[in-house]
């Protein structure tokens, strides 16, 4: 034994050349550990993004799919494709760098070109190595020269659901290729999911859509049968009232007039005006010339036609395109006029210009929403009774709407401040129609403190009289506290800061104690052990030594550990864990732990060890040190965590249940449990028969489902399955046989979905059909004899009739004589103003008015005009049954008889009162938020369009220096380049909204912080068109967060060094006592093995000069101890020897040539009165102080 070690642990030749091997294989493995654990890394990181856009639409799952998977793999382009089974084509959805419009192919057959071709042959093509310009590849991007293609199949239970194709400029790499592959299935999962979903809607579209059909096809039938009594008597005089009437509507509303096949025969002067055309451009073409292409071509525009032609009437408001592309908004209807067979001939159309009513209805309920979504807003009465509040208010005062909604404002407020003079004061204001801002204390439902910044506003009526109170609010309470709360640190700060000084110094005094009771010790410690994979330890847990097959797997050298804690292997919640604890105290009692350990090696590389940590006890029992022996099994680890991995992902998506190869159940997940309607404990154990019907478990068939499985046959297919309250349930699955290491199946697996809601929907689709049919058929019988009853009437009666029937349904009607006396009034007209028929013939126009009005010179030319002859066209308030105010957009249209004077006047009007009531109310709430925010407009490429005088304070700016400029001009110039900053606009114009804390620049170059929202406003053809932000000025709290920020840091670092330091000076002055006394013990030890050694052990230092020896050399050489400490080792040897030693040694320094260093071989020696024997010599190296020391072991040959 040499100085604490152990000879007989002296590694073999063999055994260091496998130790050799094993580090070369490590060494070579390490890169694809490291690429392993990137794909493991980022398949985890995937399965997030696949979740989180799980519930979302098609196109915006694989628009989040092909973004990640482009970034992740550096693709240049992509494109993630739907495979569309119906069609039986692979359909493009969502592109990276591209879009699907702008796709010179976004659709392909199965197994045309790459991406068909993989989905037909169900594997990934690679194509590399393309030479430029000498082979050109067809794929979606167009033609590809001298790239790499890649066409990824999206597959789950071996069918396709899509496919993903990236461009890249180079060769992909394996790693990104393998990562590709793995996703690929959860993928598949997720789409085929959304598949469904697409498709059950679909299904319960169709449904609704017959539903409808149906019941139009059944009013059709009531009107025609109603139509049975009208005589031909009265046409006459319908004829003349229609006439009346038309002009009427010539004046007011745009007609045309189309055949059955929708093709255009007459349209009036003011539909031409509005769309732009001259009548010759007209007569002839489609009623598809004013829709978009996409709608001219849908089913909905055929059964739009359909249905006209089969004689139902179509009403609503639509989308039209005039003349130049514009878009025009129109409320209008359609209606078969039909002749004297009871059969349509033509179709008119009716239509009243609605679009700038529909843009102000789109912009207005997108502000309000935008602004909804940033600020806290409750609806008060002018009483203060809480009307309605949205989410963020709710979620700031934590009531519910059914806790204050009639209850009073006070409740927000403490008890003694509502009973106040000042809070009456502050409601008597607003009543007055005072608006009040500033920043408010208030309390919460649980009667804690909260602080906002938020305006009162009074919201007025057409009178100017205050209804109601809006409050738009912002959360300040934590800039509140930390204004309150930042005082106090300050103080604290500096007490702590005085205490941290005087512990200071008493820290220094005592590191300089230690520091010199280190160095005395360390002289008396040697790094030794070349043969095995270990890492000692103190029983405290302080590393003492490792050897280097343990430093090569931590990537550490032994400098970089030796006197750390065993914590620097572990996590740091690990570390200060009690279990962590616990597991030192149990080897600090002398108790041997192993196990499977995680650690943690340099550069932060996770490290799964199985290892056994051994507790070295000295003669009286004492533990001295830990003994650790460990193998690494992270590839081990890693492999499990990625079935893992992928199991919890298809477990997430499928009903997963489990059975051993007779069919019994062996495990349920709780998917398949929710489906099935049953518990865990009622499924296991059972057989598989528990959910199929009695009469099909006894089937030939069914036993040879089973037979199939057992021999190891994948089953798949749709399936009818028996819930636990034998309800038929439908699922779609597969039936997986898991195969053994003898390649044999040990267990079935099934993944499934329940289809049952689609397959009923499918069931009452083809009842609806039926239904459909039923009735068509008692249509068609009911119209024979409605043709058979209606011989006798004439063809223009019975247009005059439709015609008049298509007016009064579609727009108010009443007539006046010359003198304002009423008439007549439609039936809409008298629901409107809450009459009947009765209660308004004879009476005069004045009753809609109030009466100063109607006793105004303003009336009485009113009236005059009309009986001018000149049309008045307007909004008009007027006012129903009981005082009921409705406004009204209405045209007053005289109407002549033969010899021109004025016999009637026909008003026809629109109800707008919701129209201006919402329009007054939100523009009076769009004040106040102006009046509170800071707020800005820009279009979709950034520029600003308009800007508040609040915005232009916080940023220094005036108008004039900002609108037509881009908002890069608030922003720092390297942010403006960033990939960040692009993507930040890319959300805004695909309609995201954004909100949050951001960093922006005054004009002054200050940095300025700002709570806002930029919200993307949609127009009428659902895309956004601008962008609206609302914002609010938090620099200066930002300023004190981040100042507590630092303060707290700065504190909280300090109180951390000094715990730190005073741990470690109350660890090392007991570790130091301990290693004193352990060290004393080891030295006696080793002086007593010294003593009693009969070879003769000697120590020394470079140049070979002796620093100690062991007694044995008096009985070998003859000389005392003393005689040879500090003299050179050659005078041990023959002169021949010596004369060569020095040259050895200063060889070996120079070159490292090792030629009796830790080999060992037979030597002459030289006894101290001349004689030469024979000897056996081992040499081996060790450092002392950073001083290169050599053993020698000499035993004397007989």
């Amino acid at each position: 034994m040499d100085n604490g070690q152990h000879t007989d642990q002296e590694v073999s030749m063999a055994d260091l050349e496998h130790y050799k091997q094993l580090v070369e294989q490590l060494e070579a493995e390490s890169m694809q550990m490291k690429e392993r654990l990137w794909v493991d890394s980022n398949l985890t990181k995937f399965d997030d993004v696949l979740r989180s856009n799980y519930d979302q639409s098609l196109s915006t799952f694989a628009d989040a799919v092909i973004f990640h998977l482009a970034k992740l793999t550096q693709a240049l382009r992509g494109t993630f494709f739907s495979l569309n089974s119906e069609l039986n084509l692979v359909q493009a959805v969502a592109g990276y760098a591209c879009t699907v419009e702008t796709l010179p192919k976004s659709e392909f057959h199965i197994g045309e070109g790459l991406v068909g071709q993989a989905i037909k042959g169900k594997e990934i093509i690679v194509l590399d190595n393309i030479p430029q310009h000498n082979m050109v590849l067809e794929a979606s991007m167009g033609q590809l020269s001298g790239n790499c293609v890649v066409v990824i199949p999206l597959m789950f239970n071996q069918e396709s659901y899509g496919a993903v194709e990236l461009l890249y400029l180079q060769n992909i790499e394996q790693k990104y290729l393998d990562l590709l592959e793995r996703l690929s299935q959860n993928i598949a999962s997720m789409l085929n999911s959304i598949q469904n979903n697409i498709k059950t809607r679909k299904l319960l579209e169709d449904s609704k859509e017959l539903e409808k059909e149906l019941r139009t096809q059944e009013e059709e039938l009531r009107q025609n049968m109603e139509e049975l009594h009208a005589t031909q008597e009265k046409m006459h005089r319908k004829e003349k009232e229609l006439s009346s009437n038309i002009n009427a509507i010539n004046q007011t509303m745009g007609t045309v007039e189309f055949d059955l096949k929708g093709r255009i025969m007459h349209a009036n002067p003011l539909f031409l005006e509005l769309m732009d055309y001259q009548m010759d451009h007209l007569v002839g073409k489609h009623h598809r010339m004013f829709l978009e292409e996409e709608n001219a071509n849908s089913p909905e525009y055929q059964d739009f036609w359909k249905n006209l032609t089969l004689g139902s009437t179509q009403s609503g408001e639509y989308l039209r395109i005039g003349n130049g592309g514009k878009k025009i908004w129109l409320r209008a209807s359609y209606t078969p006029v039909k002749g004297m067979d009871g059969t349509p001939f033509k179709i008119m159309m009716l239509a009243v210009d609605i679009t700038q009513e529909r843009e102000l209805r789109q912009d207005l309920d997108n502000q309000m929403l935008a602004i909804s979504k940033s600020n806290a807003v409750v609806e008060m009465d002018v009483h203060g009774i809480v009307q309605k509040a949205n989410s963020l208010f709710l979620e700031l005062t934590g009531y519910t709407t059914e806790e204050i909604k009639g209850k009073h404002h006070r409740q927000f407020v403490k008890p003694k401040y509502a009973e106040s003079d000042e809070y009456k004061e502050f409601w008597e204001q607003l009543k007055q129609g005072k608006f009040i801002e500033g920043e408010f204390e208030r309390v919460n439902k649980e009667g804690k403190r909260l602080w906002i910044k938020g305006s009162y506003n009074p919201i007025v009526d057409e009178s100017g009289k205050v209804y109601k109170v809006m409050k738009y609010a912002l959360d300040i309470t934590s800039q509140k506290v930390l204004e309150f709360e930042n005082a106090e640190q300050l103080e604290e700060l500096k007490a702590v800061e005085e205490e941290i000084r005087q512990n200071m110094e008493e820290l220094v005094a005592t590191q300089e104690k230690m520091t010199k009771k280190e160095l005395e010790l360390s002289s008396n410690l040697l790094a030794i052990d070349y043969t095995i994979s270990s890492i000692e330890f103190s029983p405290e847990g302080i590393i003492l030594r490792a050897n280097q097959l343990f430093l090569d797997l931590m990537g550490y050298t032994a400098e970089e550990i030796t006197g750390k804690h065993h914590r620097l292997f572990v996590t740091p919640e690990y570390a200060q864990s009690s279990e962590y604890i616990s597991f030192w105290k149990d080897l600090q009692q002398g108790k041997s732990v192993s196990s499977e350990f995680k650690r943690v090696a340099n550069n932060g590389k996770e490290i799964w060890l199985r290892a056994t940590y051994t507790p070295v006890k000295d003669s009286y029992g004492e533990v001295l040190k830990i003994l650790k022996l460990a193998m690494d099994v992270t590839d081990e680890k890693l492999l499990h965590q990625d079935f893992s991995n992928q199991l919890m992902a298809i477990e997430r998506s499928n009903a997963v249940v489990e059975f051993d190869l007779e069919g019994n159940i062996l495990e349920a997940n709780n998917n398949f449990l929710d489906i099935i309607g049953y518990t865990q404990d009622e499924v296991v154990g059972k057989h598989h028969q528990l959910f199929v019907d009695a009469n099909y478990a006894k089937s030939i068939e069914y036993q040879q489902f089973w037979n199939q499985l057992r021999n190891g046959q994948f089953v798949e297919g749709e399936f009818t399955r028996l819930t636990k309250d034998q309800r038929e349930i439908w699922i779609k699955g597969s039936y997986n046989p898991i195969m053994g290491l003898d390649n044999k199946p040990y267990k079935i697996v099934k993944y499934a979905l329940d289809i049952t809601n689609r397959k009923q929907l499918e069931a009452e689709n083809a009842q609806n059909l039926e239904e459909v049919k039923t009735v068509e058929e008692e249509l068609r019988q009911n119209m024979e004899e409605l043709i058979a009853t209606q011989d006798k009437i004439q063809q223009k009666e019975e247009e005059l009739t439709s015609n008049l029937s298509a007016i009064n349904h579609t727009i108010c009607k009443i007539e006046f004589n010359p003198e304002g006396k009423i008439l007549k009034a439609n039936q809409l007209f008298l629901d409107l103003m809450g009459y009947t028929s009765e209660e308004v013939a004879g009476q005069h126009h004045r009753m809609f008015v109030d009466t100063a009005y109607a006793q105004s010179q303003e009336y009485a030319q009113f009236w005059q005009k009309l009986r001018n002859g000149e049309s008045i066209d307007s909004e008009f308030k007027r006012f129903g049954n009981n005082g009921k105010e409705v406004w009204l957009r209405a045209t007053y249209t005289p109407v002549k008889d033969a010899s021109g004077v004025i016999a009637k006047v026909i008003k026809l009007a629109l109800d707008v009162t919701e129209e201006k009531r919402l329009r007054t109310d939100i523009g009076n709430q769009l004040n106040a938020i102006n009046r509170a925010n800071a707020v800005i407009e820009f279009d979709l490429q950034g520029n600003i369009l308009e800007v508040n005088d609040n915005f232009l304070a916080v940023v220094g700016y005036t108008s004039e220096e900002v609108i037509g400029k881009h908002h890069q001009i608030f922003v720092k110039a390297a942010d403006a380049q960033s990939i960040e900053y692009q993507q930040f606009w890319h959300q805004l114009r695909n309609g995201n909204p954004i909100e949050g804390d951001f960093e922006r620049v005054a004009k002054d170059g200050n940095t300025v912080w700002i709570n806002g929202n930029y919200n993307p406003i949609i127009g009428l053809d659902g895309k956004p068109y601008k962008i609206v932000k609302f914002a609010s000025d938090i620099t200066e709290r930002k300023k004190l967060e981040m100042s507590n920020a630092q303060n707290l840091e700065e504190l909280k670092a300090v109180e951390e060094e000094l715990r730190q330091n005073m741990e470690e000076l109350t660890s090392t002055q007991e570790e130091l006592q301990k290693q004193v006394a352990v060290v004393d013990k080891s030295k006696r030890q080793i002086d007593a093995v010294l003593t009693t050694a009969i070879d003769v052990i000697i120590t020394m230092d470079a140049r070979g000069i002796v620093a100690t020896i062991n007694p044995a050399v008096s009985d070998i050489f003859g000389y005392q101890p003393e005689e040879i400490i500090g003299q050179n080792v050659k005078v041990l040897m023959p002169d021949n020897y010596a004369s060569a030693h020095d040259g050895y040694l200063a060889n070996y320094l120079n070159t490292g040539e090792k030629k009796i260093i830790g080999i060992g071989r037979k030597v002459e020696a030289q006894h101290k009165d001349g004689t030469v024997f024979d000897a056996h010599i081992s040499v081996s190296e060790f450092k002392l102080d950073d001083q290169q020391m050599f053993t020698g072991f000499i035993r004397k040959l007989d």
